[in-house]
């Protein structure tokens, strides 16, 4: 591991977005200080997606979840990446925004069905049953009970 962290310094240093993204999460649980700041690096060049989502989630880890829902917008926002769309609704929720949350849980779940090999129960295939769920708990929560649990029919038919 100290040999890896070494050449992932070495990339990072030398402007590796991807090196920078992977030297933070090796360093997360030994500095946490360094790891957010090669993470930040990461996401600040907007090539990184998924750095944005990590830093998200190292911020939001962090209780700082007014920036976490800033980089979970950016991660939203990309072309397809529905953990991030989860993961910002997540968030929307646990603040209060339950209408904007669920739009996003719907998107997720739209974008997730385009793409999805029904056949192939990989791990967006899960991942689309787990942003179900959310959906569903958000759903009867607010007094949606019969869509919420033919949501629920519908993930634990996925299982």
């Amino acid at each position: 591991m100290e040999e890896a962290v070494r050449w992932l310094r070495v990339a990072a240093e030398g402007g590796d977005t991807l090196a920078m993204n992977d030297l933070a999460l090796c360093l997360e649980d030994g500095d946490r200080a360094e790891a957010v700041v090669w993470m930040r690096r990461a996401a600040e060049t907007g090539s990184q997606t998924t750095a944005a989502y990590n830093l998200g989630v190292f911020l939001e880890e962090d209780g700082n979840l007014q920036e976490a829902e800033h980089w979970y917008r950016q991660a939203a926002n990309c072309l397809y990446f529905p953990a991030g769309r989860n993961r910002l609704a997540l968030l929307l929720e646990l603040t209060g925004r339950d209408d904007e949350a669920e739009t996003w849980y719907r998107r997720a779940l739209e974008e997730m069905a385009a793409h999805e090999d029904p056949d192939d129960h990989d791990e967006d295939y899960q991942a689309n049953t787990y942003i179900m769920l959310n959906l569903a708990e958000l759903l009867e929560r607010t007094g949606r009970r019969g869509e919420a649990c033919g949501l629920r029919r519908h993930a634990a038919g996925r299982a």
